[in-house]
């Protein structure tokens, strides 16, 4: 019964701090690392929890999964792809996906990143359109629509929040 609770409430705050994570990373275009360690420092508790209501997390899948995105994720901020927050949070997220969930949380990360970014290249389109003395000096409509930065901290919280949905018994399909 205290595990289940356990377990709920860090469910619930984690999904608390991937709403923050989202927020900050829409408004600011910034997600702080107080965000991700505390999603991380979170993981530890749920999992012990699991173990006390008998069905034990994990551990080296999770850690494995969070190691192996993070590894890609670097090499990937290295050559200027993606942020570092972006690649931090994604990162704990893993963690708590653990292997049997990464694959899904990648889908739903990158489908709602495609989404995101769909929309965000549909109203910056708009914008230049409406203002076209509002686009950068010099650069043509494409190029000035694509070199604006996505909040892609969005599209990981939408796929942490599957994730935790899974980790609290919803199941959706894919």
């Amino acid at each position: 019964m205290i595990a289940s609770s356990v377990q709920q409430i860090a469910l619930l705050v984690c999904a608390g701090l991937l709403l923050w994570a989202a927020t900050s990373d829409l408004i600011h275009f910034r997600i702080a690392n107080r965000v991700s360690l505390a999603i991380a420092g979170l993981y530890p508790a749920y999992a012990a929890a699991s173990w006390f209501a008998g069905w034990p997390a994990d551990w080296a899948g999770s850690l494995i999964a969070g190691a192996l995105v993070f590894a890609v994720g670097f090499a990937l901020f290295n050559v200027g792809l993606v942020g570092g927050g972006d690649v931090k949070l994604l990162s704990v997220v893993a963690l708590w996906a653990g292997l049997g969930g990464l694959m899904p949380l990648l889908l739903v990360v990158g489908a709602a990143g495609g989404l995101l970014s769909l929309a965000l290249i549909a109203a910056k389109t708009a914008s230049y359109l409406r203002r076209p003395a509002s686009r950068p000096a010099g650069l043509p409509l494409w190029r000035a629509v694509l070199q604006q930065p996505a909040p892609y901290g969005v599209a990981i919280a939408v796929g942490g929040l599957f994730t935790l949905g899974q980790l609290a018994g919803y199941r959706f399909t894919l």
